[in-house]
């Protein structure tokens, strides 16, 4: 089964990079090298050159800049004044000097390039990529191409990314490309992509194969994240399966929201802030992810601090982005590139260190990540006007991909190969062990039905002595038993009250209808002559009665010393001593009052009250239920907790079903 796993996962990195391979290939395929000159003082001459042989032109260099103005091809008709400026293509207005004013990202301007070919063509075509952020484009004096609408002010212009390829046929060997460009909605402004030239047939087959090109690396990067992600959901313990999913779905979500922005040909009305908002918020997040993922395979508590604070980073920017304009969000583009670099570095340190250690992993990831990293540092100092180049990384992307699907791979293999031979080793070491542990478990099950019959056995004799006690009273007949059916459903209802729910547990109910069995024991030390008196007692005899909590209380106490464990004789105890204490401090043996009397007394304090008081007894007639209630209402912070008295008339009708369900037979008969 392991090797089965391995050695499909090896196909599936094959075939990903043969296809990674031929598609480098194809991207580098047909493309011819000529010197081509740069656009001088607005004008570009293009002569020497035959565009039938070129792949394309780019219209770089100086070109005619008239800040300010909207320039229609009619104006230049006449003789006009001098440009504003020349500007260079690629690039920003930011910072030029028009009449002792330094530019900034807001405003407009025409641009104007005049092109001089060696003969008049039939069909051309005009590649225009990305600019800020709106435009209009003519070309011999007609209106061929616009991406949003430019205007004058922010009131009258709207942003809109919209690179497309332009069919057009010159009237002559001379061309007029005129641009109108306004921005009002980025920190910069102007013509950041450079528009290319050349024939229709040269120019779609171009666009043809970079289509190609860019859809099978967005495939590529989908499926591959897909996997992952299912990798993930069948083993959900492989975190850097989730991270590295995560990371190719944000990654070729951003490929399909820059370039040539394809996602614009299946969501045209596509407003211009959610496409630049996308494209941030996966710039922003796919660094993160991509940390994450490096941190669960290398585990550096380091990385770990660092990637926790650019994944906050990360998350206060994406909110920012969707709250404030693109003037401002956009802003935040140079510090987040700043925080790549510095990641980027940290990471490379740390692969670097483990390539040394001769980590296998670490050496592949090490070089997809150059890869990957190389053509970052491309992008972002292309991005910044530094060199001149391509956007390269979505190239970089998917050599980082195939590498790192290696090295998952490699890491999956192993991980599958040590639970097989986990598995077999689990299967041989229960072959062996197997009549043990039937055997301890027969052990076990002799051992818990023991430990039951003597905790049966054990409870019995309590009992047995608690119904030895109640004996010697003939008038009490199954006051125990209704002792604790009373003083588990109170516990019951007080553990509803938000004062009580930590301390009464289920536990603590288990040790209070156990214990409050014994709550009479002392009885067993009243002479019968006290203890059976039909009629009321005197003074002395009822100081005699009294010290059964003492003795009661004593010789629990006793017993407990002697096993030396805490349990429910420890309940037992408090009971038997104090379940004739008072709220109000006039109880007896020793006079406590409120909380000093421990709750397992004041429950059993009120239940025995309300048992006495609804049974028949040598000296007394049975109460009615109604007439027991009212008189422990009455009794409400005199002689009972207060809070206790509450519960109790919460569900004193379930005290009643109680008393009738356990009733003593003579006791029935007389009602």
């Amino acid at each position: 089964m392991a090797s089965y796993t391995l050695n499909t996962m090896k196909n599936i990195s094959g075939i990903i990079l043969l296809i990674l391979l031929l598609s480098l290939f194809g991207c580098n395929s047909n493309n011819k090298e000529q010197y081509i000159p740069l656009a001088q003082k607005g004008i570009l001459d293009l002569r020497n050159l035959d565009l039938d042989e070129l792949s394309t032109v780019k219209l770089q260099g100086e070109w005619e800049f008239y800040w300010k103005q909207f320039l229609y091809p009619e104006d230049f008709k006449n003789p006009l004044t001098d440009p504003s400026a020349y500007a260079a293509i690629p690039g920003r207005w930011n910072g030029y000097r028009i009449n002792d004013e330094t530019l900034k990202g807001n405003g407009y301007a025409t641009y104007r390039l005049t092109v001089k070919l060696n003969e008049s063509h039939k069909d051309l075509a005009l590649k225009i990529l990305t600019i800020q952020t709106s435009y209009r484009v003519f070309t011999d004096g007609d209106l061929i191409a616009s991406g949003g609408n430019p205007g004058i002010n922010e009131k009258a212009s709207k942003p809109g990314y919209k690179p497309q390829l332009i069919h057009f046929k010159p009237t002559s060997d001379t061309i007029e490309i005129i641009f109108h460009v306004s921005n009002f909605n980025h920190r910069h402004g102007g013509m950041w992509g450079v528009p290319s030239l050349g024939t229709s047939i040269n120019m779609d087959e171009i666009e043809k194969k970079a289509r190609g090109n860019v859809f099978f690396i967005i495939g590529a990067i989908l499926v591959i994240g897909i996997y992952y992600l299912g990798l993930f959901l069948i083993h959900k313990q492989e975190r850097e399966a989730l991270y590295f999913a995560l990371y190719c779905l944000f990654i070729s979500l951003r490929i399909f929201v820059t370039g040539d922005i394809y996602l614009l040909e299946y969501l045209p009305d596509l407003p211009w802030k959610v496409l630049t908002i996308t494209e941030y918020i996966t710039f922003f997040y796919s660094i993160p992810f991509f940390m994450l993922f490096i941190y669960s395979m290398f585990k550096s508590s380091f990385l770990k601090k660092l990637t926790t604070a650019v994944l906050l980073l990360s998350s206060l920017f994406s909110l920012f982005t969707f709250v404030a304009p693109v003037r401002f969000s956009s802003h935040l583009i140079p510090l987040y590139q700043i925080i790549t670099l510095v990641g980027g570095l940290y990471i490379l340190i740390i692969l670097v260190i483990y390539s040394f250690q001769k980590n296998t992993l670490a050496k592949i990831i090490l070089a997809g990540f150059l890869s990957m990293f190389i053509t970052v540092i491309n992008d972002i100092l292309y991005a910044a006007d530094i060199i001149n180049s391509i956007y390269m990384i979505s190239y970089g992307i998917l050599l980082f991909i195939i590498f790192q699907s290696l090295a998952m791979t490699i890491r999956f293999a192993k991980s599958f190969n040590e639970v097989e031979r986990q598995k077999r080793q689990l299967v041989k070491t229960n072959m062996e062990y197997r009549h043990e542990i039937e055997e301890t478990a027969r052990l076990q099950e002799d051992l818990q039905i023991s430990y039951q019959r003597n905790a049966m056995a054990k409870l019995a004799i309590i009992m047995g002595l608690a119904k030895l006690a109640e004996y010697r009273d003939s008038d009490t007949g199954s006051h125990i038993e209704r002792i604790q059916e009373f003083n588990t459903a109170l516990a019951k209802q007080l553990q509803k009250h938000e004062d009580y729910i930590d301390y009464i547990s289920d536990e603590y109910i288990e040790d209070l209808h156990v214990s409050s069995i014994l709550h009479d024991i002392g009885k067993v030390g009243i002479p019968d002559s006290i203890l059976l008196k039909p009629g009321k007692l005197t003074t002395e005899e009822f100081e005699i009665m009294k010290e059964h909590s003492m003795i009661g209380g004593d010789s629990i106490k006793m017993v407990e010393q002697k096993t030396g464990v805490r349990s429910f004789l420890t309940l037992a105890r408090d009971i038997a001593y104090m379940h004739h204490e008072r709220w109000d401090g006039n109880g007896y043996p020793f006079a406590l009052k409120g909380d000093e009397i421990p709750l397992s007394a004041r429950l059993t304090a009120l239940v025995d009250v309300y048992d006495a008081l609804t049974s028949e007894r040598c000296y007394k007639e049975a109460f009615s239920h109604e007439k027991a209630v009212s008189i422990i209402l009455e009794s409400r912070g005199t002689h009972f907790d207060p809070d206790i008295v509450d519960a109790f008339m919460q569900i004193e009708n379930e005290f009643d079903q109680i008393r009738k369900k356990l009733l003593d037979d003579s006791t029935y008969s007389k009602m």
